[in-house]
This record gives C-alpha cells, sequence and structure tokens, in this order.
C-alpha cells in the first residue's frame, strides 16, 4: 500500500479540532466543494507542497514470501491551515502548541506521520468588504510513510555444465 492519503487528512482534521475545540463541521480540508461553514473555522490544505526531495525508497526483501519486494516511501509533506474568524491567532498558535502533545503525535504516529517542523504562526488579518477579518496561517511540514509491496520474483538456481578454467586475474567458466 503506498501512502494512505485518506488516513493522512483525517490525521490532520483530528489534530486541528483538538487543538482549536470548533466542532467538526468548522475544521475542513481547502479543497472541498461545500459551503463554507460560519465563523470561525480552519481549513487545512493536506497537499500544499510534497517535497521531491523527501521522497525516499528503501527497497527491502521481504524473506517471509518468496521473492516479494517492500518499498517504503517517506515524503515530507507541507501543510498549510487558515483560521478565520474571531479568535484566529489564538487558534492557530493552540494548533502549533499542540503539536507537542502526546496525543497528537499518538494520532500522527497511527497514520505513518511525524511532525519534522511546527513552523511559524502569522498574522493576516485583511479588509473584507467594510470590516476587518481576522486571520492567521500556520504552515508545518510533516514526513508521512507509505509501503508498497511487489512480487518481481527472483533466479533461486543456476546451473552450469562444462568446465571451470582459472588463470592469474580471473576465472573463465568454458562450456554451456
Amino acid at each position: 500500500m503506498a501512502v494512505n492519503w485518506q488516513t493522512f487528512d483525517a490525521a490532520v482534521l483530528s489534530w486541528l479540532q483538538t487543538a482549536t475545540s470548533f466542532k467538526a463541521s468548522h475544521v475542513i480540508l481547502a479543497y472541498q466543494n461545500a459551503v463554507r461553514p460560519g465563523l470561525p473555522y480552519v481549513e487545512a490544505n493536506t497537499r500544499f507542497s510534497i517535497t521531491d526531495e523527501g521522497m525516499r525508497d528503501e527497497e527491502q526483501p521481504d524473506d517471509s514470501i518468496a521473492g516479494q519486494l517492500d518499498t517504503v516511501t517517506r515524503s515530507d509533506v507541507t501543510v498549510s491551515c487558515r483560521f478565520l474568524g474571531p479568535g484566529a491567532m489564538a487558534a492557530a498558535a493552540s494548533a502549533k502548541t499542540f503539536l507537542q502533545h502526546q496525543d497528537i503525535r499518538d494520532t500522527f504516529a497511527a497514520a505513518a506521520t511525524t511532525v519534522l517542523n511546527r513552523g511559524n504562526v502569522s498574522n493576516i488579518t485583511s479588509m473584507l468588504e467594510t470590516t476587518w477579518q481576522e486571520e492567521a496561517s500556520l504552515d508545518v511540514i510533516l514526513s508521512v510513510t507509505g509501503l508498497s509491496s511487489q512480487t518481481p520474483g527472483w533466479i533461486q538456481d543456476i546451473g552450469i555444465t562444462g568446465s571451470v578454467g582459472t588463470t592469474d586475474d580471473y576465472t573463465d567458466i568454458i562450456g554451456t
């Protein structure tokens, strides 16, 4: 199985709901095709950036299954969170702090994810029509692991007929 993005998204949403105490309907994914909830709410773009430098494959033969090769893939993912409405800065600061809590780390671990960088909270409050709308952002870098298995097979035995001749520098196999 490659990276399970559904489990990854669920872990991110769980972290944000726990950290902000927002109702589940006020913690959303940024790319959802749905009406935005009333203020305050937080949206998480869980595919903001997946760095190529973060892709590292480790091939490991699985000795329990003949010919199986497991590939572990690690990706560094930047998750961009926007907090909107009253208390946006406090909610973003809380989300950053909660990344240090063991229960949040356990939630991420269950999704094969770990925190690499907790990022910075930025105040991006702006004018919306005639009033100021409090808004904050937090970009965190998470490392997510995926596993895929394949059975390419391998050569178990080789048979050679003929004779072996040697020289000082190398061995020749002579024959068929």
